[in-house]
């Protein structure tokens, strides 16, 4: 199956929305502006009763979501909702394609900033969204290490997250076989612990530099990690049926190199692929961000298209 580009119509909502969003604007253009958005206010926003919701409702952003704010497409990631986002919409969920992408993670007992420039969704998979009926959900993580005890044990609650947007996005009608799972880090590492799920909830997984158990330079300090936590995930994460991802690994990763991700590739050598590459990163970037600036991302690119047309043709 091939991924075609896709034609799209801008409702007028999004619309405005663009004109808000566009560059500063000085004197009458200025006006026109706000004479718009008025307008917008006016026929968009829902009308309030005074037996109903008052005008002082508390917004939240919506933390996690889609990227694109195609007509129909909800909860769209950072839009404005009132007290909490909607469930997941999609205008033709037959026909989508989704690929659900997950943060790493900075400290495993703190919640991650998703909206740091680090946790950002690299531009091989954003630009996955220009494909027809091809749709990128941001997963926002909330979990997190319990005090003193249960080492990566929040790599399991992020697994259920998972699962709970899967279940969202199958009762919407989206085709297992039509999900993707994708990450960074630990939300690679995740990605890759929930291949219990596999063919039931989702077609396969492409992660980023996956990873969970801190950089080597720290074993020393934090022996128990590297040392006893991460031999029990590869231990569990090889005890599945099958891994089916496309892993892009970078040989200048101070977490993990490619070949401390070989144990994939040795246990599951018919269902995991993986691409190594080592770019010359500059601080503050490191070889594990080599995602956010790939020196060879048209190549990256079409790889990821390569894989999922392939994987949507089995």
């Amino acid at each position: 199956m091939k991924l075609s580009t896709k034609t799209e119509l801008i409702s007028a909502e999004r619309a405005v929305r663009q004109l808000f969003q566009g560059e500063h604007l000085l004197g009458c253009a200025w006006v026109l502006r706000c004479g718009v958005l008025a307008l917008a206010a006016i026929l968009i926003v829902p009308h309030v009763s005074a037996e109903g919701r008052s005008d002082d409702t508390v917004k939240v952003i919506a933390e996690s979501g889609f990227l694109d704010d195609t007509e129909g497409v909800k909860p769209v990631r950072g839009a404005s909702y009132e007290m909490s986002a909607p469930k997941i919409s999609l205008p033709f969920p037959k026909n989508a394609i989704v690929v659900i992408y997950m943060h790493g993670t900075q400290n495993p007992r703190s919640r991650s900033s998703c909206g740091a420039w680090w946790n950002d969704v690299p531009a091989t998979l954003k630009n996955l969204a220009k494909k027809e009926n091809l749709h990128l959900y941001y997963l926002c993580s909330k979990a997190t290490d319990p005090p003193g005890r249960d080492h990566g044990s929040w790599i399991f609650e992020r697994v259920k997250e998972i699962s709970a947007v899967l279940d969202q996005l199958t009762d919407t009608g989206v085709p297992p076989q039509r999900i993707f799972l994708s990450g960074h880090s630990a939300g690679g590492w995740a990605s890759l612990m929930a291949m219990s799920m596999v063919d039931r909830k989702f077609n396969a997984a492409i992660v980023f530099a996956p990873a969970f158990a801190g950089p080597r330079a720290e074993e020393g300090v934090y022996p128990i990690w590297r040392g006893e936590i991460r031999p029990k995930h590869v231990t569990k994460m090889t005890s599945f049926d099958t891994v089916r991802a496309l892993v892009f690994a970078y040989d200048n990763d101070p977490y993990n190199r490619t070949a401390e991700l070989k144990f994939l590739t040795n246990r599951y050598p018919d269902s995991v692929e993986m691409v190594s590459s080592t770019c010359m990163i500059s601080l503050p970037l490191t070889g594990h961000l080599t995602h956010l600036k790939d020196c060879e991302a048209e190549a990256t690119e079409r790889t990821i298209i390569r894989y999922i047309e392939a994987r949507l043709s089995n």
